[in-house]
């Protein structure tokens, strides 16, 4: 009986719904652009939908587009909880419209992490109105030629009014992905770089690939340097993550004064938050250079190949002193200073820069970045 009520109310709640698709711009597509200096920046608030008629004319959906709202204009490596308290205050504002479902733009970088908040906060009300929150993005910017973002935007339209199961989803290059079951594809060479299920036998063999690599070098590695591995000399910090301070790592390299270097673990574009404070990498790259002699490298949370004159705030973390450790991988290289024997960061630079086992492509490495980075380290 109990049951036979809740399908009554769920039908009761679907016949309620509009024929109409609400739309929260959060970051992510909306919001960037390429400056005059080459790299990709955010702040700009476009509003796609109205764009669309012009890009995809083919576009003729059979529903309406409610209201559409600016949560935020940040890029995702730079979202911290207060953004995701505006996100959520505009989601229920369109969800109380009862549309057949939401569409938010977001970042690449943090879609994983934002999925797990919104199913959190939402996802009762979603299953009892039987409504859809779809969020997308896109690998390259509206203004690159081969941008993919307006396919997915279509394709995420469609989703979010389309008869799918209630719950939240993520839409991207014409896979519809269960919120939760959704990952970016490990990073291996020349491999497309997209979203996918966990369960998708694409994303088993891919991470089976990478670990292949990472272990193969690891083995190498050990031969090429044969020492004992030190643990103390080095950590990792995750910066891919949406945190408030850098107080656990902080209280870790204080607690071990041999401490030399640091791997910060960046975002899969090589990015991470450089403006909010007691957030920002950048002012704790700063410090570890400036007042403890601790140099920084900069790795991607899943392989892919570092860049930081890709993204402002890849810039900013540059020029606060990270090195990019390019193509190497991060098991890679936080073994490899555990191996060292050297002491000055200008002396660790050089060899963590140092193909030793083929775990970094030399050949990327961008000569004139790295002599102002060891120079940087003098001052």
């Amino acid at each position: 009986m109990v049951y036979n009520t809740m399908i009554m109310t769920q039908q009761m709640a679907n016949t309620a719904l509009t024929n109409a698709v609400e739309v929260i711009y959060a970051g992510g597509a909306s919001t960037i652009s390429t400056t005059s200096e080459g790299y990709i920046t955010g702040g700009r608030a476009f509003d796609l939908i109205g764009m669309l008629d012009e890009r995809l004319p083919e576009f003729e959906p059979p529903y309406e587009f409610g209201r559409r709202q600016v949560a935020f204009t940040d890029l995702s490596e730079n979202i911290v909880p207060s953004n995701w308290d505006a996100l959520d205050e505009k989601i229920t504002v369109a969800l109380n419209r009862l549309p057949r479902g939401v569409m938010i733009t977001y970042g690449t970088d943090t879609i994983e992490q934002l999925i797990r908040h919104l199913h959190f906060k939402f996802h009762k009300q979603l299953q009892e109105y039987g409504q859809k929150i779809v969020v997308t993005g896109a690998n390259r910017d509206i203004e690159d030629p081969s941008t993919d973002a307006w396919e997915n935007l279509m394709f995420a339209l469609n989703s979010a009014a389309a008869a799918s199961p209630a719950g939240i989803y993520v839409a991207f290059h014409g896979k519809l992905i269960p919120g939760l079951e959704a990952a970016k594809l490990p990073y291996t060479p020349g491999a497309e770089q997209t979203f996918v299920s966990i369960k998708d036998p694409a994303y088993k063999k891919a991470l089976e690939a990478q670990k292949n690599i990472i272990t193969t070098q690891l083995t190498a590695l050990r031969h090429a340097i044969p020492r004992q591995s030190d643990e103390s000399v080095a950590t990792i910090y995750d910066v891919n993550i949406v945190s408030t301070d850098h107080t656990n790592l902080l209280t870790k390299v204080a607690l071990h004064e041999n401490t030399k270097a640091v791997i910060i673990n960046l975002y899969r574009c090589g990015t991470a938050n450089t403006e909010t404070p007691g957030q920002s990498v950048t002012d704790l790259i700063t410090y570890f250079r400036t007042e403890k002699n601790i140099t920084c490298f900069g790795v991607t949370e899943n392989g892919e190949p570092v860049d930081l004159h890709a993204y402002e705030t890849s810039v900013k973390l540059r020029k606060a002193g990270l090195v990019p450790l390019y193509d190497m991988y991060r098991d890679v290289a936080i073994e490899k200073l555990y191996l060292t024997d050297k002491d000055t960061p200008q002396e660790l630079i050089r060899y963590m820069l140092t193909s030793f086992a083929g775990e970094i492509d030399e050949s990327r490495i961008n000569k004139d970045d790295i002599e102002a980075l060891i120079n940087l380290y003098k001052k």
